[in-house]
């Protein structure tokens, strides 16, 4: 029970300073979403100034919509607790079901997930990338970008910085 409790506190300690850090260097806010077998929750949040959550009408204390960083986890976990997921958040996930053998082959393929998205005020881009320690899925890292006006360089080095973000946490733990 010991050796369970301190690695749930290895991982959120790990998580929230590398969110911390992604966020620093890429301007942006940044996230960690832990999975822990049974459920998927945020457990690090690192928000910068004039980033999305902050153009939001909502309070920046809700992470919604977060289902990009969610997605990024589920291709990685058994086929039936992914469908149970879907099952219980369909109207959440608005997806196309045709598609979604199609993204996960992708996701599990390159190892991140990107998803662009329009709000009222925004054009937003969320960059996810899984997190494994030992042989199974951890969590999902990465960074929601107001994207309107980021030129394809600087999301590359966005994307380049999540990835070295996840494989520390990885190293890490």
């Amino acid at each position: 029970m010991a050796k369970t409790i301190l690695q749930e506190n290895l991982l959120q300690d790990i998580a929230s300073i590398a969110v911390k850090d992604l966020a620093g260097l890429t301007g942006e806010s940044a996230a960690f979403f832990e999975y822990d077998g049974k459920e998927i929750k945020l457990i690090a949040k690192s928000e910068v100034a004039n980033s999305y959550h902050y153009l939001k009408l909502l309070s920046s204390d809700v992470h919604s919509p977060n289902n990009a960083f969610i997605y990024s986890i589920l291709p990685f976990i058994p086929t039936q607790e992914s469908d149970s997921f879907f099952a219980k958040n369909e109207l959440v996930f608005n997806f196309d079901e045709s598609l979604v053998k199609d993204d996960f082959d992708a996701i599990r393929e390159k190892k991140y997930f990107i998803r662009k998205e329009r709000y009222e005020r925004a054009d937003i881009t969320r960059i996810c990338v899984p997190v494994f320690g030992k042989d199974k899925i951890v969590g999902s890292v990465g960074v929601t970008i107001n994207s309107h006006n980021v030129h394809a360089e600087d999301m590359e080095q966005i994307l380049q910085h999540c990835l070295a973000t996840a494989r520390s946490i990885e190293y890490k733990l």
